[in-house]
């Protein structure tokens, strides 16, 4: 029998956590899925052995074992390509999804064919399970998300649904020469041909470590992630150089103290020529895309953010950290930015 829902799980040494992300599958209200787990051959812990227990136990719980490491992306694709069920839902092995998840997704596609992907807020875990209180929020609606995918990655990866249908369509499969980048990119070229939204709702508990790969390869995620950015500049007619798309991308705008002024006069000679090149080439709604460019010069809103940002930049030694703790402070406050810096602390 066709299963409504294919949740894909792409496994590579995910023990620690992986039957409280299972369990919270299997008590899911909705329960008309199928779990799909891609294992890569490698891993060193008993990932592959908790799967097959499962899938033993549960006749719906599929695993597939490549023969070869092929990553992610790659491993996501094999996903899709096995699916059976109308709705794909994506997660993550360290994450667990709220009860209801499923229903609610599966809800909100049936009363709106119009809509192809369907992400919803999360709330942070620590790697004990333990809430932490910050609660990241995305876009609602689809015009919203595809301006600000224009610099923020506004749909959370493991708590993204998506119509198996429209996917196959345009052929919106995961492009691995965008890795520890893949959902970003994916998102951006989605926005192009389907419609995207988000739940205001809490359905995933997003696991807030150092294990997650786009941490454990920062250099190649910022690097691609700049690349989108830039494709995305040049749909609407506009060239930056290298400098000027790494002070786009907010995780790599490096502005401290000595640079204030430079980085703040780029940013919005930056934010003019986009709003110029969008009123000829007509790819953003103005009012959305206007309300995403606030959002990239925070400082104007927040200029006492903005140079505490600043400070933490000029005076912290390690780089990560620094960008870390200077991105929370942009973006989501004091509060945010100290528990990121426990947090990078205690998990080294």
């Amino acid at each position: 029998m066709t299963p409504g829902i294919s949740v894909i799980i792409p496994l590579y040494n995910s023990e620690r956590y992986l039957q409280q992300a299972i369990d919270s599958i299997i008590t899911q209200t909705y329960t008309d899925w199928e779990l799909i787990a891609v294992c890569e051959p490698d891993s060193s812990d008993n990932t592959n052995e908790i799967i097959r227990e499962y899938s033993e136990r549960y006749d719906r719980i599929k695993p597939i074992f490549n023969t070869d490491n092929i990553g992610i992306s790659a491993s996501l694709n094999v996903g899709i390509r096995a699916s059976k069920g109308e709705y794909i839902a994506r997660m993550d092995g360290d994450d667990i999804c709220h009860t209801r998840r499923f229903e609610k997704q599966a809800e909100f596609l049936e009363a709106h064919p119009d809509v192809s992907i369907l992400g919803s807020n999360i709330q942070i875990i620590d790697t004990k399970g333990k809430a932490g209180g910050h609660i990241s929020k995305y876009a609602l609606h689809h015009e919203q998300i595809k301006s600000d995918l224009l610099f923020y990655c506004e749909l959370m990866h493991p708590a993204v649904m998506m119509r198996k249908a429209d996917i196959e369509k345009h052929h919106l499969c995961y492009d691995d020469n965008y890795r520890a980048s893949e959902d970003f990119e994916l998102w951006n070229r989605a926005s192009r041909v389907v419609k995207l939204a988000n739940l205001p709702e809490i359905l995933l508990y997003y696991r807030w470590g150092l294990s997650t790969s786009t941490r454990k390869n920062t250099e190649i995620g910022d690097k691609n992630y700049i690349a989108v950015i830039d494709r995305s500049c040049r749909e609407l007619m506009l060239e930056f150089s290298q400098d000027e798309l790494q002070l786009l991308y907010p995780r790599t705008c490096n502005m401290k103290l000595s640079n204030l002024g430079y980085v703040r006069q780029t940013l919005e000679y930056a934010a003019k020529r986009i709003v110029l090149a969008n009123n000829n080439c007509g790819i953003y709604q103005p009012e959305a895309l206007s309300k995403t460019l606030d959002k990239r010069l925070y400082w104007k809103q927040h200029p006492i953010r903005g140079i505490t940002a600043a400070v933490t930049r000029s005076i912290c030694r390690d780089g990560n950290l620094a960008n870390g703790l200077a991105g929370y402070l942009e973006q989501r406050g004091f509060i945010m930015a100290m528990r990121r810096c426990f947090s990078f602390l205690f998990s080294r």
